[in-house]
């Protein structure tokens, strides 16, 4: 049995550091990024791989990590696959009240 090193998780205050960050900084990483869904709750951004690599690079955790909490997020009534914002990798998922 496979289980997840310490590394591979996200801890709690890391999770609500990187929900502040990103939603303190929403409007700049909208306009940066193309926005695929959003509701009252979320922003679904594709096209934001450097943003996973950098909060990654930032909390010291793996990318997969960040790609499981993204995916966590992600609404499932959103789809996955060809023609998905999960198309071209894990869409970068913010919360808009963290």
């Amino acid at each position: 049995m496979v289980t997840e090193s310490t590394f591979d998780r996200i801890d709690q205050q890391t999770r609500d550091d990187i929900d502040s960050f990103y939603t303190e900084h929403l409007q700049e990483i909208s306009e940066k990024y193309d926005v695929a869904y959003e509701t009252d709750d979320i922003v679904v951004i594709t096209g934001a791989n450097e943003e996973i690599n950098a909060i990654a690079d930032y909390y010291d955790v793996t990318y997969s990590a960040v790609c499981s909490l993204m995916r966590e997020r992600y609404p499932e009534h959103l789809g996955r696959g060809w023609g998905t914002p999960t198309e071209y990798g894990t869409p970068l998922v913010i919360l808009k009240i963290a």
